[in-house]
């Protein structure tokens, strides 16, 4: 333990789950947005991703509103599973280090995040808990 040290903070995205974003920017080129890399990277993004991230935007409208970028007949099922596909997994290492960590200290998590992937990562750490 370290003298003086009682809450450790820790980001979600690339701390405890790993992600890609190159997975998603894929996903939704071959999805039918083709510019999809002036929408969104890794470094910045339209307000169409800001208004999600930040709850100004439901689900349904962030789905219609890629459903308008697209030049195809893109369905929620394939924008779903494009937006998620960056969301990999939570190495069981970092679990094992954070189990041992709230031993000793408060541990929080704070992270920027959407319902979509709230919903998505929460069924990957489940799926992590029981293999």
């Amino acid at each position: 333990m370290i003298e003086g040290i009682k809450h450790i903070i820790f980001d979600l995205g690339g701390v405890i789950l790993n992600i890609d974003y190159k997975l998603t920017e894929k996903a939704f080129i071959d999805a039918g947005i083709a510019n999809f890399p002036e929408l969104y990277s890794q470094l910045r993004q339209s307000d169409l991703f800001d208004n999600f991230e930040v709850g100004e935007m439901t689900s349904k409208e962030f789905i219609c509103e890629l459903q308008k970028a697209s030049s195809t007949d893109i369905t929620d099922e394939i924008i779903l599973k494009a937006w998620n596909a960056m969301l990999l997994d939570f190495p069981l290492r970092r679990l094992q280090i954070l189990q041992q960590l709230r031993l000793y200290y408060d541990l929080f998590l704070l992270s920027n995040t959407n319902e979509v992937h709230e919903e998505a990562f929460n069924e990957i750490l489940m799926h992590s808990l029981i293999v």
